[in-house]
């Protein structure tokens, strides 16, 4: 299995466990201090992630060197986080009021297109007959996993 394949795989395992422990977090707290109290761990987790790459840069893999361009700062550099605090509330708000696979089916859905936006629009990677049937498939195969 390569790194790009369990990297994925986690991430869809830990964003359901991250959306619904954040919506537990959220009944106990409320939406607005549970995304401030998330955002203290994340920040500390993330000092810890770049000490230990500053002190051992070769103990990972090279796209996770620190290269120091703030030099070259581009003003859309904020997105992805503006992005991911968009996604960190609206999973667990979503979570609350639908149901995680719901939830999850949506964005899934709403993955499948964005990324093939993505791949078409940067070409990255081209889209391709396949590629499109692919998508449609795992569309419906979600759909249906959602149907009572």
């Amino acid at each position: 299995m390569t790194l790009a394949i369990l990297m994925s795989i986690m991430a869809g395992v830990f964003g359901v466990w991250q959306a619904g422990l954040n919506k537990l977090v959220a009944d106990s707290l409320g939406f607005t201090a549970s995304l401030l109290f998330n955002g203290f761990f994340f920040l500390g987790f993330n000092l810890i992630f770049f000490l230990f790459v500053f002190v051992k840069p070769k103990a990972l893999p090279a796209e996770f060197a620190i290269q120091w361009a703030f030099h070259d700062f581009k003003w859309w550099w904020i997105v992805p986080g503006l992005l991911g605090f968009a996604l960190v509330m609206g999973l667990a708000v979503s979570i609350g009021r639908i149901g995680a696979v719901q939830t999850f089916v949506i964005t899934i859905c709403a993955q499948i297109f964005a990324s093939m936006a993505w791949d078409l629009f940067t070409g990255d990677h081209h889209i391709n007959k396949m590629r499109v049937i692919g998508a449609i498939v795992t569309l419906v195969g979600a759909v249906l996993a959602t149907m009572t």
